[in-house]
């Protein structure tokens, strides 16, 4: 219907150093670089009308030691380079060229047949959303939607993505932070949520990367 949201859309967020857009979106290069057999991924993103990749000489040299050690002697020759003054024309137009335009996580509304992105608010961008889960917690018989994530699988120039606590999405205006509902899950990261029912009674079941499974009796 009109004005629903039909796919909620988790992603990246909006509260780390990447940056992407229609615009100026950000670019992933995937390429065997080095013809050593293993294709590498490199990220990089826009500023001043340049590409920049965020990854230090010892990062990329780790993907890449040869090549980065025949092209670079010093830090201070690799320093504020951007990715057309590292690699050759030829190598990066040879790469696959993949495009983000955008992190922000949201939802899809159908406009008269049409689906447009809406962005959710901003409590909800502050690290990516990896789990979802539309149940009826509370009984009044509409489904609310659970949301968690968090990821700490990034290297240090990021730091770690810990600051969803679990939030509880009523409708696109309300949103319950962890504190309302009583579930504090930031500091973990967190894959998936379901339900489980014992005698009659709701459990929430909450998956953690690296991590013990972690069950919650709910009730309102």
């Amino acid at each position: 219907h009109d004005g629903d949201m039909d796919y909620l859309l988790g992603n990246w967020g909006l509260n780390s150093k990447l940056t992407a857009s229609v615009e100026n979106p950000m670019r992933m290069y995937y390429k065997d670089f080095d013809k050593n057999g293993l294709s590498e991924t490199l990220l990089a993103t826009e500023k001043n009308g340049k590409y920049y990749m965020p990854y230090g000489l010892d990062e990329l040299s780790s993907q890449l030691s040869q090549m980065m050690r025949k092209r670079f002697t010093q830090y201070k020759d690799f320093a504020g380079k951007n990715i057309e003054e590292i690699f050759t024309k030829e190598e990066l137009e040879s790469a696959e060229l993949l495009e983000v335009h955008t992190l922000a996580s949201g939802y899809l509304e159908n406009e008269n047949g049409n689906f447009k992105f809406r962005p959710f608010e901003d409590q909800l961008q502050s690290a990516p959303i990896r789990a979802m889960l539309a149940y009826d917690f509370n009984n009044d018989e509409k489904k609310e939607v659970l949301i968690g994530g968090n990821y700490f699988g990034i290297n240090p120039y990021h730091g770690r993505f810990d600051a969803m606590g679990g939030m509880m999405m009523l409708n696109q205006d309300k949103i319950l932070d962890s504190d309302e509902i009583h579930l504090n899950l930031s500091q973990k990261s967190v894959k998936d949520f379901s339900i489980l029912k014992i005698a009659d009674k709701s459990y929430l079941v909450v998956t953690i990367n690296n991590s013990k499974v972690e069950i919650y009796e709910f009730s309102f």
